[in-house]
């Protein structure tokens, strides 16, 4: 944030949740921090040549920032004329949270933090609705946290398989009249579009949100 302020630099993309970690506390789901910000190990390599790597340094990983903190850094950053824009990832890049809350997922199975590089499979199960209200009370949270007029909501490098395998969402994608997955992710997109503009904020996401 310093070395933004001297470049006169006034948005700071701050990307808090990911598969491999999530890493600020939301009170009303504690878990994603006990347990969707840790990780028993991590793969080890270099990019590109060891993103096929399948040798792990074995070392737990883990942290998160607490509300607390995240306010004095809003704080920190406004004093120097920064807007922080928080970063939740969905329906992707959920691999943590799924760890955290099983039932977030398309399959409904219990599956750790991955120690992985890259992209998982893991994905929120958008056709059920407590999976709705979480990503509402999460995003809650996140309002209430941050002033910044824009929330990222990522969108990118969503795999679809787990929609296709899932009974429970193929019958939903029939039900709304979707024709694909893709479908099915913009229908998605534009629902946590009108939640946030609901509240006076504008959404924004990766490219794979067309």
């Amino acid at each position: 944030l310093d070395e933004m302020a001297l470049l006169k630099l006034n948005t700071f993309h701050w990307h808090l949740t990911d598969d491999h970690g999530w890493r600020i506390e939301i009170k009303k789901y504690p878990q994603l921090t006990t347990i969707g910000s840790k990780r028993d190990s991590s793969q080890t390599g270099v990019w590109p040549s060891g993103w096929n790597s399948t040798t792990y340094d074995g070392v737990p990983h883990e942290g998160y920032y607490t509300q607390e903190q995240i306010k004095d850094i809003i704080r920190y950053a406004a004093e120097r004329h920064i807007t922080i824009v928080p970063e939740i990832e969905m329906p992707g890049h959920a691999s943590a949270a799924i760890a955290a809350y099983p039932f977030l997922g398309a399959t409904g199975k219990q599956i750790r933090v991955p120690v992985k590089f890259g992209v998982q499979y893991d994905i929120y199960n958008v056709a059920d609705p407590k999976v709705l209200t979480f990503v509402h009370d999460v995003l809650q949270e996140v309002m209430d946290l941050f002033p910044s007029r824009v929330i990222h909501i990522g969108g990118d490098e969503v795999r679809y398989d787990q929609w296709k395998n899932s009974p429970q969402v193929m019958a939903y994608l029939q039900k709304q009249g979707l024709a694909s997955p893709a479908d099915l992710q913009v229908s998605f997109t534009n629902g946590i579009s009108n939640f946030l503009a609901a509240h006076h904020r504008r959404m924004m996401g990766w490219n794979e949100i067309l």
